[in-house]
């Protein structure tokens, strides 16, 4: 079931999934639902109930995860989260168990018209968790010739962990080079993590190393820390995109320049007030569309708040985005991809 009974226009949805779109924001490991994950659990002898520790800085491995028995819970912290993403981790250990977890987006890219998406995969954490990436990076090629088959498109953007070992930054992009040389349409580079726990200046030589190479670069930010940390990803990183930067507002001149330079805006209403960061009444998403900002809306991690790319154009809706603007935000989802990147230089 794509979309849950709510308030909203069910018109409204079936011209959504009618139309042909993009998800630019989602991580392959947030597509896995709680059902999927115990199947995993099980068959890799993974137990659920327990922390996994990584020894990464912040020490966000110890957390231990949620009451994981019969459903991911409904809301929960940031470090919560971070603690159910790195259980759905330990719990993939081959390239079967990717080819299980695209199929299941797969067919729910078809149910919802995604014509297309740049699938966010963090590999060095799989590293550090003991994994085999070479089978791993091999079940994300076969998943890509999956979703071809299906008329969907799979591009990957290779995610650095912010709070890990900076030298990981370095890492994701030899990973990502080896992806490309076996057939993975490795197109970005992205850093994601705990804002709190370190700057962007530690990634500034990889990404400007994976810019010289002909990767697009995407930075989290402005999602759990203020409006100064999209400053100084711009300012440092200059990356083709920034997600979330749902705290921008604080910070008049930054709005004035990224309206200047329109460099795309994902934004994961759902994600954002899953986790606490928002809610109905401050979530800046219908804002961000009045002042001339260039938005798009991502799904973030759908198994896992158990809200597809549809529910969150429809929660948008809710927010106080009009119907036609919902719907251009659609169609228009697909032309980002043909457009020019704003100069770094400027």
């Amino acid at each position: 079931m794509i979309v849950s009974q709510t308030k909203y226009s069910m018109t409204l949805a079936t011209t959504l999934i009618a139309t042909p779109k993009a998800d630019l924001h989602v991580h392959l490991e947030g597509t896995v639902d709680f059902a999927t994950l115990r199947k995993l659990a099980k068959k890799n002898n993974v137990a659920l109930a327990k922390p996994t520790y990584l020894e990464i800085k912040g020490g966000y491995g110890p957390i231990p995860p949620p009451n994981l028995v019969n459903r991911y819970p409904q809301t929960f912290s940031f470090e919560q989260f971070i603690a159910i993403y790195l259980k759905i981790s330990e719990s993939i250990k081959s390239a079967e168990d990717v080819m299980a977890i695209a199929h299941n987006y797969i067919l729910s890219s078809q149910e919802q018209g995604i014509a297309y998406s740049e699938i966010y995969f963090t590999p060095t954490t799989f590293e550090a968790l003991g994994a085999d990436l070479v089978s791993l990076i091999g079940g994300l090629v076969a998943a890509q010739e999956a979703a071809k088959l299906a008329n969907i498109t799979f591009k990957w953007i290779f995610d650095i962990v912010r709070n890990a070992d900076t030298s990981r930054g370095e890492r994701t992009l030899e990973l990502a080079n080896y992806a490309k040389d076996i057939g993975l349409d490795v197109i970005a580079i992205g850093l994601a993590g705990y804002e709190s726990h370190n700057s962007t200046r530690p990634f500034a030589e990889a990404f400007s190393r994976a810019q010289k190479l002909g990767f697009k670069t995407i930075v989290h930010a402005g999602e759990t820390a203020g409006a100064s940390a999209v400053k100084e990803a711009l300012e440092i990183l200059r990356p083709d995109r920034i997600a979330h930067a749902i705290s921008i507002f604080e910070d008049k001149a930054l709005v004035d320049e990224l309206i200047e330079t329109q460099i795309p805006i994902e934004v994961c209403p759902w994600s954002n007030i899953s986790l606490g960061l928002a809610d109905t009444a401050s979530h800046p998403l219908a804002r961000m569309l009045e002042m001339g900002l260039n938005v798009l809306i991502g799904s973030d991690d759908p198994g896992i708040f158990d809200k597809s790319l549809i529910e969150n154009y429809l929660l948008a809706g809710s927010l106080g985005v009009s119907e036609q603007d919902l719907i251009a935000l659609a169609a228009n989802s697909l032309s980002i991809l043909n457009k020019t990147p704003p100069s770094r230089n400027s």
